[in-house]
């Protein structure tokens, strides 16, 4: 039979959705897992953290769609559901085996309709399939998940957790907290300089005048030796 669940539903006050209908049988677990609905929503869960596609509902729900016994029991409840619990379990098993399989070269071309439209996501995805290191385009995506984190994936050519924290800063915008662990970790460096300068005012009084500078290009010049990244440096705004 056809498995059929509605695009959204709703389970002990509760309401679940992966934004489409889904749709499973035979078809849905031949050669070519993308037809499976269920294995293009676990791409979407895996790329959503870098793109500017709304896969919110997938991010948030997936994991129920996962859970055989739930999903069983929300069949039971629900008129709207056409299921059958070894079937599901069926394609359960097939979407996780193809995912098991997958290996990152081959994540990253699926990735490519998923990833998002914008031209910085377009040329980030590109980059990382042109620079992929051979170590990685024949990791599966399991083990690398596993061992580094999906964070990685658009990174995956730029080595360690330095190089990966340096291109999120870079590309999502949010804070490098390395380059701050590296301005404390050695005084010696000299990274911060503070100068102090006291004007006397026509009262009498005195304001302290603080000044802090911080080397930020060597600051980062030492992370990416560190992280073994070499780029090319421009002066801000040129």
């Amino acid at each position: 039979m056809t498995i059929s669940i509605p695009r959204e539903w709703t389970y002990s006050g509760r309401t679940y959705s992966l934004g489409e209908k889904l749709e499973l049988g035979p078809s849905t677990m031949g050669s070519d897992p993308l037809k499976n609905p269920l294995f293009e929503a676990t791409l979407k869960f895996l790329v959503n953290p870098f793109s500017s596609n709304n896969y919110a509902n997938i991010e948030k729900n997936l994991i129920y769609y996962f859970d055989v016994n739930f999903m069983t029991n929300v069949a039971k409840e629900i008129e709207s559901f056409e299921y059958d619990e070894d079937e599901y379990r069926e394609q359960v098993k097939y979407v996780w085996e193809q995912i098991q399989s997958l290996t990152m070269g081959d994540a990253l071309e699926m990735m490519d309709t998923y990833i998002g439209t914008t031209k910085l996501e377009k040329d980030t995805l590109n980059f990382a399939r042109t620079n992929l290191l051979d170590v990685g385009s024949t990791t599966t995506l399991v083990e690398f998940l596993t061992r580094m984190g999906f964070k990685q994936v658009i990174g995956m050519s730029i080595k360690g957790e330095e190089g990966t924290a340096l291109w999120d800063a870079a590309v999502r915008k949010v804070p490098f907290l390395p380059a701050l662990d590296e301005i404390y970790a050695d005084e010696t460096k000299n990274y911060v300089d503070i100068h102090v300068r006291e004007k006397k005012n026509q009262s009498g009084s005195v304001t302290k005048y603080i000044t802090i500078t911080i080397d930020m290009e060597s600051v980062f010049d030492k992370i990416m030796e560190d992280a073994e990244i070499t780029m090319q440096k421009k002066p801000y705004g040129g």
